[in-house]
């Protein structure tokens, strides 16, 4: 008596299943998807605007731009769930110029001098999906990631000149105040006392802190920030304490796996 209902819901079930198989078929992306820079066009994730993209990905792009031009790429959304990323290359993937994941749309990538290609490399794992990544690019000969007339960051921030070794670190990242020819100070013998003392907010009842505030600028010499040229967020992505002047003592997942 219930076999035709058993029957219709089965159907049902089985062409859905075919439904999203066809998707997942269409975006096995077995090829590498080539885009015309010499017009300003888009390059999106799978289904992006349509719905979240798929598990298990593994999609290849290619942005060119006629000879003698540079690449400008702008996102426009991002919405990557970690840890899914998006890997943006030089050309023939032989320089990484950034990795990103998250929430936050990353700051805009300008091809290598040059160079007239960028590369992207959209991983996915199995669990949660986003809603994906939107952006822009264009070309031209003169293209360039700051304003005229300020400089460029590692990190692909921008800074004026005139800040250039000022002992401030506009850039996030400290390029700004590279290769200053800064005279070396010799510091007394003795270690582990700060010259300006800290502010602190210890709580004795918790055993980590969360949150936190800024530290009074010095007041902490031998804390270290271990950055990464090729990633977000002013490239920071671990600490590390410095036990004498040519070893920086950090936590063994910031430097393997």
């Amino acid at each position: 008596m219930f076999e035709p209902k058993i029957f219709c819901f089965a159907a049902a079930l089985a062409l859905l299943a075919s439904a999203a198989t066809a998707d997942i078929d269409e975006y096995q992306c077995q090829d590498i998807y080539e885009y015309d820079a010499s017009v300003r066009g888009t390059v999106s994730s799978p289904f992006y605007g349509e719905r979240q993209y798929h598990d298990g990905l593994w999609c290849e792009y290619r942005i060119r731009s006629p000879e003698g031009t540079r690449i400008k790429v702008t996102f426009k959304d991002f919405d990557v769930e970690p840890p899914d990323v998006l890997v943006v290359y030089g050309k023939d993937k032989k320089t990484d110029l950034g990795s990103f994941t998250g929430f936050e749309n990353p700051k805009p990538i300008v091809s290598n001098e040059g160079e007239n290609e960028i590369r992207l490399l959209f991983g996915t794992d199995s669990m949660i999906a986003g809603r994906g990544f939107l952006l822009e690019y264009e070309s031209g000969p003169n293209i360039q990631l700051c304003d005229s007339g300020y400089l460029e960051c590692a990190n692909r921030n921008c800074y004026k000149p005139d800040q250039k070794c000022n002992g401030v670190d506009e850039c996030g990242d400290g390029t700004d105040e590279e290769n200053c020819n800064i005279p070396v100070i010799i510091e007394p013998e003795e270690c582990g006392v700060q010259d300006i003392t800290p502010k602190t907010i210890y709580d004795p009842s918790s055993d980590r802190m969360v949150g936190g505030e800024p530290a009074i600028p010095n007041s902490w010499p031998w804390q270290v920030s271990l950055q990464s040229r090729g990633s977000q967020f002013n490239g920071h992505f671990c600490g590390g304490s410095l036990i004498n002047n040519q070893w920086v003592l950090t936590a063994t997942h910031c430097v393997v796996g």
